[in-house]
Formats: structure tokens, C-alpha cells, sequence
């Protein structure tokens, strides 16, 4: 039941946030970095573990399959930046372009190399446009987790995604137990599971500075947006105020 109100609650505090605009497929939302669907214009796109569906929505009420691709296996997450797909996989970053009739074209599909036997890392993607950053885990406080493995991997990994189709990594640092994960500006917000929230300075991309740790609980995903952000842990949503970077404000506790 705790999980199912998590998804709830999170799915409910999205859908004023995650959706862009309509008139223009350039135009970008917010949405968490575990969405496995979202919404740019009249279209709606979702993964699951291994196909990448898109419907089109101009008729919220009658939402029509138009497409549907098989990216494999381990699909597990979706991300929208100015026309541009982001999906995340245990494997894998693929980077698709969506045509004007709103259907993806993938542009490329990047290895993140390759793991010890028995290692399937949990794998949220976002991106900024110039670079995608993305986590890999396989460590959990649960044995139950699907990333629960007996070798850890625990990485960010940041890519020059100028090139679309062809992404290079540029910078990849150890965590403990690295999520979800937010941008705003020149901040980065990382989710590091028992570790509390990372915040770091990505003015220097390939050497991002800690500028920040909120410790003292176990964080999953994370929203940054207008000075605001969400942070979803194991059992309770935070909020906090980030308009002075260095000295975060914790604004409430919502258990669940």
C-alpha cells in the first residue's frame, strides 16, 4: 500500500508540471526523471520495459496509438527536452528526435559498458539540452528492488549531447547510492538514496563541484523548479526553498 500511495501522490503532484506547451514541440516541461510516460503537444509517450509507444492525444477523451517501437529490453525511463526523447535503460541511453507528425526517430543508443554478470543498474536519464546526465545504481536498502545486486555500481555519468547522435562521456562520478536527479541552471540535484540530496555546480561540466548535501533521509526522486524543490524519499515527501543556494530552507513533511 506505501508504494502504491507514493505513485499516486507523485503521479498527482506531476500532472501540473510535467506537460508542454501545445503549440510547439520545442517548448519543454518538467517532468520527473523516473517517468516512464509524458506528454509535448498533442502527443503522449510511453515506455515500458521494452517498447517505447506513442498515442496522439489531440482528444484527451479518445487518446489513438499512432506508433510503436521495440527498444529491447530494460526500457525505463523517458525524458523531454526541446524536441528531443531521452530513454533510459539498465544498458543503455537512447536519444530520439520527434518528427513533425510526432513520431520519435532515434538518433542513437549509447552503451554504458559493460557490467559484471548478474548487474542491472536502475537508470534515470535527463538532460539539458547540452548534456544528459545520468545515474546508475545497483545498490538498495532492499533486497526486494529490482536494482538489488550483489556487486554494486553506483555512478553519474554526464554526456556532451550536442551531437545527438553521437553522445560522449565526459565526466563520470562515484556516489553511494545515486536516483533521481533534477537541473535548474548551473545546479544539479541528485537523489543518493541513503546519502541524503547532492547538490552540485555544474558551471564546470566536466568537473562538478558538491555545493550542497541534505543528509538525515533516504531520497528517491527529486523536482527542482522556481526556487522549489520536491524531494520524494522511502516514506515522506519534502519540500524545501533553494532561492539561497547555500543555505536550503526545509519548508514541510508530508508522510505517506
Amino acid at each position: 500500500m506505501k508504494n502504491i500511495c507514493y505513485f499516486t501522490l507523485f503521479a498527482f503532484l506531476l500532472t501540473s508540471i510535467r506537460c508542454t506547451s501545445d503549440d510547439s514541440l520545442a517548448s519543454t516541461g518538467t517532468n520527473s526523471s523516473y517517468s516512464s510516460m509524458i506528454a509535448v503537444g498533442n502527443y503522449l509517450y510511453q515506455v515500458d520495459p521494452t517498447f517505447i509507444t506513442t498515442y496522439n492525444v489531440t482528444d484527451p477523451r479518445d487518446p489513438v496509438e499512432i506508433d510503436k517501437q521495440n527498444l529491447g529490453f530494460e526500457i525505463e525511463t523517458v525524458y523531454h527536452f526541446s524536441g528531443i526523447l531521452f530513454v533510459g535503460s539498465a544498458r543503455s541511453l537512447y536519444i530520439f528526435e520527434i518528427g513533425d507528425n510526432g513520431i520519435p526517430i532515434e538518433k542513437s543508443e549509447t552503451s554504458y559498458g559493460t557490467f559484471q554478470a548478474g548487474q542491472t543498474p536502475c537508470d534515470p536519464v535527463i538532460s539539458d539540452g547540452d548534456y544528459a546526465y545520468v545515474t546508475l545504481t545497483t545498490t538498495t536498502s532492499s533486497a526486494n528492488s529490482s536494482c538489488f545486486r550483489p556487486e554494486p555500481f553506483n555512478k553519474l555519468l554526464i554526456y556532451d549531447v550536442a551531437n545527438i547522435s553521437n553522445p560522449i562521456l565526459i565526466s563520470e562520478r562515484e556516489m553511494v547510492d545515486p536516483r533521481g536527479l533534477s537541473i535548474d541552471g548551473n545546479f544539479l540535484f541528485v537523489c543518493d538514496g541513503i546519502n541524503g540530496l547532492m547538490v552540485f555546480d555544474k558551471s564546470d561540466i566536466e568537473n562538478i563541484t558538491e555545493i550542497g548535501h541534505l543528509a538525515g533521509q533516504t531520497t528517491r526522486d527529486v523536482i527542482a523548479r522556481d526556487d522549489l524543490l520536491i524531494v520524494i524519499g522511502e516514506d515522506q515527501l519534502r519540500q524545501y526553498d533553494y532561492s539561497d543556494i547555500t543555505a536550503i530552507v526545509a519548508l514541510g513533511i508530508l508522510e505517506f
